[in-house]
This record gives structure tokens, C-alpha cells and sequence, in this order.
């Protein structure tokens, strides 16, 4: 079903990834934070942030409610994890993402993501 993603190395460099699947579409992106443990704040720790959301549109024009985030952990092992999460949630739901709209059928949830309100 879903195969292909790059390992762990991919993220470790700070790339993120991203693609789609019969209407589900998922964004991978490495997310480094303070190590706890580490009193000097030097140390990151890597979790992988895992995001899915319906098509059309892109993540930026996708209403949040729309969209599903888990955390795994930064490894091979995480990166997989993350893979059986998305192969998951798409059996899980096939209905939700085999029915979607045309993108010229409808509107962008968010039609002008970064924009401020009242400017043109």
C-alpha cells in the first residue's frame, strides 16, 4: 500500500516529506526540542511529526479541524512507526478519503493562508 519513505538519516538532515494516497494526503517533518535531561540545553532531542488532513487543498488551506498529528519517535524505527500509523488511519477511514471533492468544485477551507485580515 504505502511504501517508500526515506529513513531516518532523511530527517535527521532536517528534511521534511511529503505525499498523498487516494485522497489522503500526509506531511512528515522532523521536530527537534531541549533534551530534558540535559541541563545545559545543548542537546536536542528528534520526534518526527506526522500530519494528515483530506485532499483537495494543501496543508495551508486546510481547516486545523480537518487534520490529524501524531508524534514519533526520531529513529528507523520511529520512521516506520509513523508509516504503519498512516497505512492505519487511511483503513481505518477509506470512506472519508476515497470521497472528495474536485479541487475546481470547491472553495479552500483557509482562502488566503498568511494573509491578515482586511489586507488585499
Amino acid at each position: 500500500m504505502l511504501t517508500g519513505y526515506p529513513n531516518f538519516h532523511y530527517f535527521k538532515n532536517g528534511n521534511n516529506y511529503s505525499g498523498s494516497h487516494v485522497g489522503m494526503r500526509y506531511f512528515i517533518e522532523p521536530v527537534k526540542e531541549p533534551d530534558p535531561s540535559d541541563e545545559t540545553g545543548k542537546n536536542k532531542l528528534t520526534f518526527l511529526q506526522v500530519t494528515l488532513w483530506p485532499e483537495p487543498w494543501g496543508l495551508e488551506y486546510t481547516a486545523p479541524e480537518k487534520r490529524i498529528s501524531q508524534r514519533f519517535p526520531g529513529s528507523d524505527e520511529g520512521v516506520q512507526q509513523a508509516a504503519d500509523w498512516i497505512a492505519a488511519q487511511y483503513s481505518a477511514e477509506e470512506q472519508k478519503w476515497s470521497v472528495i471533492p474536485n479541487i475546481l468544485d470547491c472553495e479552500p477551507d483557509i482562502p488566503n493562508p498568511g494573509q491578515q485580515e482586511g489586507e488585499d
